[in-house]
Formats: C-alpha cells, structure tokens, sequence
C-alpha cells in the first residue's frame, strides 16, 4: 500500500487533481472543519496554458530517483490549480536519471512542487517564484529506511520544523509513531510529507519563515490540523481520542 494511503482524511493524492479557489481561502484551525474541494471535469475558469517550464532533478542523497511522480500547485496570488489537473490528471514522471519537466507555466506564478514515490517521501517543501523565464529546481525525496526526525537545512527565507505527535491517556501524553505528517501551504495541498517515529517524532523542511505554516496530522482514522506562527520552529501536536 501506497504510503500516501495512511495520510491524514482527505488528503490529496497523485492522481486526484484539485481545483483550488485560492481566492478568500486560508487554511482553518485544527478544531474546525475542512472540505475537500470536487474535482471538475474541464479546466478550471481562467486557466491560460503558460510559456515556461519548471525543470529538475529528483534525488535522494544527490542520486536521481526515477519513475516519481511530480505535480505542481500553481497560484498567482488570485487562482489556483494543480498542474496534473490541467494536463489530463497525469502527474510528470521522472527519467532514469531523476530529470522531471512541468511545461506550460505562466510568468508570476508560485509553484509548489510535490514529487512522490511508493517507499518515500518529500521532507522538505520545494518552492519557487517564475518570474519572467524557465526555471530550474530539484525536489528531495527520502526513503522510509533512512528517515529520520532530524530535518536536513532549509533555504534562506524557510525554515525547519520539529514536532511531536502524541495522544492523551489515562497515564498522560503518549507519543504516535507512524502519523503522517503534511504541510498544507493551501487547504488540503499537500507540499511536504513524512512520518512520526518511534517516540512521535517529525520534521519538516522548507516552509516559510514569515508565514503562518498549517501542518495536517493523521493516524488511524483519527485527524488533526494545527496553525504554526511565523519563526516557530518546534510544536507538539495532539491527536484526538
């Protein structure tokens, strides 16, 4: 089973593509309630295919990781898709040698890149801005056997986040392990995954220094959102009973 399958409810997965009204949508407290948007069968209002490509690699430990798939979540600030969404709900497929390329693209636009492979998952978020040109901008993948809680370096304007999940019992606080963890830049869009260890413990990697940061936790059926402030760089996260 896909490590996705354990995400927390109504995650996204490749191959479910999104229509995201990015427009009045912030992502809400983990105590209220959270949709998930219907997938449209045409192109989202407003789309215009773009002239620029995104490019890159897929590594793990700077060796290329073929066959991952990769999507983008795509917002100029006023409107949003998924990349897969608008091109037949196919994700990109890296080559033998890691390399990925998502055409199309529009000038001015944030990209959130999101790669995935069964056995694996993306720690860090991979971000960028098009600004009036092609870019270039490789994704970290990490296996599940050499996954850890100790977050690799973040870009200059990001920031690494450690946390642990845990659940309350009649003896106190116990750790989770196993819960997958997100970061939701948008509402249900997922940019970074992992999981807890053995003692609850996860980090995240590349998310946004001076921004709110909404991490979604989930663990057998059970789900929890929490809303991190600009520069936190540490939480615990409470499941519930």
């Amino acid at each position: 089973m896909s490590p996705r399958a354990n995400r927390p409810a109504a995650r996204l997965i490749v191959g479910v593509a999104v229509l995201l009204l990015v427009t009045g949508c912030s992502p809400t407290a983990p105590s209220q309630s959270r949709s998930t948007s219907t997938p449209s069968t045409t192109a989202p209002p407003g789309y215009q295919p773009g002239q620029y490509t995104v490019s890159g690699l897929v590594t793990e430990s700077g060796r290329p990781v073929a066959a991952a798939n990769v999507n983008a979540w795509v917002s100029d600030g006023s409107f949003g898709y998924s990349w897969q969404y608008v091109h037949g709900f196919k994700p990109a497929v890296s080559d033998d040698g890691g390399h990925y390329h998502l055409t199309s693209l529009g000038a001015n636009a944030r990209v959130w890149l999101e790669a995935s492979k069964d056995g694996y998952v993306q720690q860090c978020a991979a971000t960028l801005v098009l600004s009036q040109g092609d870019a270039t901008r490789d994704i970290a993948l990490v296996s599940r056997a050499n996954l850890t809680a100790s977050p690799p370096p973040s870009a200059p304007g990001s920031r690494s986040i450690v946390g642990t999940v845990v659940e309350m019992t009649s003896a106190g606080p116990r750790p989770v392990a196993g819960a997958a963890v997100d970061f939701e830049p948008f509402e249900d869009v997922p940019a970074a995954f992992t999981y807890t260890d053995g003692d609850g413990r996860f980090a995240l990697c590349g998310l946004p220094e001076n921004e709110k940061a909404t991490l979604g936790v989930g663990s057998n059926g059970r789900v929890a959102y929490a809303d991190i402030p600009p520069g936190q760089t540490d939480i615990t996260i409470t499941l519930p009973q």
